[in-house]
């Protein structure tokens, strides 16, 4: 350890507060910082959060997870339900599936025309068990949320329905946030890991490159011919 510390330094953004202790203002730190999009598709964003103290990282994932207002199911009314599945189990199935709408269009309060209706009706007349999937579930706009954007994520599976089994279930979603109820959080993982940019203060060859790439992981050391 003390022979790796002679060999290499920790540039000194990557040191906890080193930055922030030398922005006179807290715009200043701010206007510093800098973000930087690695990966990006519909369900998932990887960025690199740059001259940012370890505290600001800790904030913007618990604000991720619990601060950010969503739409999902929050309560149902079942009309009938003969699957072996207590009205509670398909209640949480329901409110876990993830529902695309944007929540500036309702209000926290739950009144009338602050909430989103579905409905889901099916009955297997088959002699096979069935699958029932979140596909089957239709969304019924309420006065004046006709040219909404409401979409349930398909393809979920709610449960197994056997021959002549049936439900009958209204669905009405909610404004939330995470703090609340899990259901309403917008992520189902916000991590991050800190990532110190090291300076190696001379050059090394040979053995002592191959000891040096052997003290870190994977990928942070290569070493190169010539």
């Amino acid at each position: 350890s003390h022979m790796l510390h002679q060999m290499y330094s920790v540039g000194e953004e990557a040191v906890a507060g080193s930055h922030l202790t030398a922005c006179t203002t807290f715009d200043e730190f701010i206007d510093s910082m800098q973000l930087r999009i690695i990966s990006r598709t519909e369900s998932q964003i990887t960025f690199d959060l740059i001259k940012a103290h370890p505290s600001i990282a800790n904030a913007l994932r618990r604000i991720l997870i619990s601060e950010i207002p969503t739409v999902a199911v929050h309560s149902i009314s079942v009309r009938e339900n003969s699957t072996i599945f207590p009205d509670e189990y398909i209640a949480h199935r329901l409110g876990l599936i993830p529902l695309d709408a944007d929540p500036e269009m309702l209000d926290f309060s739950g009144g009338p025309g602050t909430t989103l209706s579905f409905r889901l009706t099916a009955r297997n007349d088959t002699s096979e068990v069935v699958s029932l999937y979140s596909d089957q579930i239709v969304w019924v706009p309420q006065a004046g949320q006709r040219d909404l954007h409401v979409r349930l994520q398909p393809g979920v599976l709610i449960c197994k329905m056997a021959p002549g089994n049936a439900v009958d279930i209204d669905i009405s979603a909610e404004k939330g946030i995470g703090a609340d109820h899990a259901k309403w959080s917008p992520v189902s993982l916000c991590s991050y890991r800190l990532m110190p940019r090291i300076v190696l203060e001379k050059d090394f060859y040979e053995e002592d490159a191959r000891e040096l790439q052997s003290c870190f992981s994977r990928g942070v050391i290569d070493i190169v011919d010539g």
